[in-house]
């Protein structure tokens, strides 16, 4: 279970008190964001920079697993990173003050303007081939979007986006000495992402390598090598895994003026008008 000390965050397909049979060792890293923030992408970024570029796996998620998740069975054996050498990685969406504290392990942070994540998990919830019932995010965009913006942070159904979810995940990282980085920026740069990734958790990186590393992690890339990089790729979760990598211009969802003013009031009356400028901003902006 959950040492005491720390906050247990569940949800349809994860419980955090899975960290509990994990030993945290130096060099570790961990990986921790709110969903649909490129976890998946700045996952493979550090895998790569870990282990250098031409290292090969079957799926990115058994060799950087998601502990906390269950997949709807909470008696499912939990997953553990064992490479025979070198660094391990982790991944989680668990709030970083819910994952035991190790000396010697970094932890990296990515956030996004919350109203893509919203529209990314709902084109995510769509191609799951079951959909956790009574999903946040699910049902018609204007009462979905209503729910993103006024539910409360919920341990106990920390399910889906909503804004208060993502702004306590926020905050959270604010106590721990994590790098944090934004989706706005790495897409505008991913070059730049990924120096400050490889300065962070201590890896020197030629320039031949970031570009490799750079190239392999194109969304493009990993939506044509779905099998390898999609999350619990090849298992079912999803109808269409490589559909795990589309893009926004595929679908017809977007949020009006009104629905994005409304979004940033109300992260800056909990945040602040910078941490929101920042948390809020979007890949159009820079």
């Amino acid at each position: 279970m959950t040492p005491p000390s720390l906050p247990r965050y569940q949800g349809s397909l994860f419980d955090s008190a899975r960290w509990a049979e994990v030993e945290l060792r130096p060099g570790d890293v961990v990986l921790s964001t709110p969903p649909k923030c490129g976890t998946t992408w700045t996952l493979a970024m550090i895998y790569l920079a870990l282990h250098g570029p031409e290292v090969r796996f079957n799926r990115l998620s058994s060799v950087a697993p998601w502990v906390d998740f269950h997949g709807g069975d909470p008696d499912a054996p939990t997953r553990n990173a064992q490479p025979a050498n070198g660094r391990r990685l982790f991944k989680t969406h668990t709030p970083l003050d819910g994952l035991p504290l190790a000396e010697g392990v970094a932890f990296v942070t990515v956030y996004r303007d919350p109203g893509e994540s919203f529209l990314s998990m709902r084109r995510h919830l769509a191609n799951m081939t079951v959909p956790p019932p009574g999903h946040p995010n699910r049902g018609a965009l204007k009462s979905a979007f209503d729910a993103f913006v006024s539910l409360p942070s919920n341990r106990v159904r920390f399910d889906g986006v909503t804004l208060s979810s993502v702004i306590h995940h926020l905050r959270c990282s604010e106590a721990r000495a994590a790098l944090r980085l934004h989706y706005a920026a790495m897409s505008h740069d991913p070059l730049a992402a990924l120096r400050a990734i490889a300065e962070f958790i201590g890896i020197t990186l030629a320039p031949d390598s970031q570009q490799s590393i750079v190239e392999t992690t194109r969304k493009d890339v990993m939506r044509r090598r779905a099998e390898h990089f999609a999350p619990e790729a090849n298992t079912g979760l999803f109808k269409d895994d490589a559909r795990f990598f589309s893009s926004r211009e595929q679908f017809s969802e977007h949020l009006v003026d009104t629905q994005r003013e409304m979004l940033l009031q109300r992260a800056r009356i909990e945040l602040g008008a910078k941490p929101a400028a920042w948390l809020c901003q979007t890949e159009q902006a820079l």
